[in-house]
């Protein structure tokens, strides 16, 4: 299978076409610091591009399916959460379904629902799930809770919030959240392209186990001793937690 792979430098575009190269598949990679080649698109989201005209791009490069990577954590003047999850990636759904792709995985969140709607990265991330849900394409809406891997902006994220020497913990830190590792998150995505029968419906991704944001963030400033090594004097992982 020829796949579409946007947003491929980023962590889970990365593994999902490291994934889907290791089972055979034909990979065009595609994002904003790649040309268009025989195996690479430049795909710039900031940069509306009309589905007509994604129609023909995905039918020159002979794309038989599409995976949406993209995401952000922090919006920018140049990057909102309307323009990078909502109206670049309709565009392109819409495009792959003119273009008779056959089927299209888009890569969501945990949480993204109705009664998120006054969070903006959820409702962005919403309106493209509820298009693609709406169109006549095989497809796939994947919501992973927090993912960590190499390369993860969340992991990194957390470390960050774990090298601080004082930790706000709103709630004390209870909200629990089952982060999944990004390499089971491109594993499901290659098996969900190449399941044989008809592709539809929504899916809830999270890891085996459940853990508080203070566990997660006491878990992050381990990780950062077992790196800098035993100190008896107090270290960056060495935090303390305010309850707010």
């Amino acid at each position: 299978m020829r796949v579409l792979v946007v947003g491929s430098t980023g962590c889970v575009g990365r593994t999902v076409a490291q994934a889907l190269r290791a089972r055979g598949h034909t990979v065009v990679s595609a994002a904003r610091s790649l040309p268009d080649a025989e195996r690479s698109l430049h795909v710039d989201y900031t940069e509306p591009c009309a589905p007509e005209r994604w129609a023909e791009r995905l039918s020159q490069a002979r794309i038989e399916a599409v995976v949406n990577c993209v995401g952000i954590l922090i919006e920018t003047r140049q990057q909102s959460f309307a323009r990078i999850h909502a109206e670049g990636p309709i565009e392109l759904f819409r495009g792959a379904q003119h273009a008779g792709v056959a089927r299209i995985v888009q890569i969501s969140a945990l949480g993204v629902s109705s009664e998120a709607l006054d969070v903006p990265y959820l409702a962005s991330k919403l309106r493209a799930d509820d298009t693609l849900c709406a169109l006549p394409v095989e497809h796939a809406v994947l919501r992973p809770s927090l993912i960590f891997g190499p390369h993860s902006a969340s992991a990194a994220l957390f470390a960050t919030l774990a090298s601080l020497p004082l930790i706000s913990l709103p709630g004390r830190g209870q909200q629990t959240v089952q982060p999944i590792h990004v390499y089971e998150v491109a594993e499901a995505v290659a098996r969900l392209l190449e399941q044989k029968a008809p592709l539809s419906g929504v899916f809830d991704l999270a890891g085996p186990q459940a853990l508080s944001y203070r566990e997660m963030l006491a878990k992050a400033k381990q990780n950062i001793r077992e790196i800098d090594g035993a100190s008896a004097e107090p270290r960056l992982g060495d935090a303390v937690f305010l309850d707010v």
